[in-house]
């Protein structure tokens, strides 16, 4: 998944519950990432970008916060596959 479509995807899914960046930043906090409350509220409005690790300590964070919704919803990580591209088919 390049950043810019995980950006895009996690900023949607943060829009549609209404998560601050506040919600965002304390949640990957809790989950061990060290990414600023600046670099994070900078990332949610589509004014920054942050590196592959700190995207996916975010997309890690918003998806553990969908959770407390019970929706079934999930942002992308850098390694999930590009949209529109096709799953590699398991061997039998």
């Amino acid at each position: 998944m390049n950043g810019f479509d995980q950006q895009a995807l996690t900023r949607a899914a943060i829009e549609l519950l209404a998560l601050t960046p506040d919600d965002v930043w304390v949640a990957q906090l809790a989950n061990g990432g060290n990414t600023s409350r600046g670099q994070i509220a900078a990332y949610c409005a589509a004014e920054g970008s942050l590196s592959c690790p700190a995207r996916d300590a975010v997309s890690q964070a918003v998806n553990e916060l969908i959770m407390d919704f019970d929706l079934p919803l999930r942002v992308p990580y850098s390694f999930d596959p590009e949209m529109g591209s096709a799953e590699p088919r398991e061997q039998v």
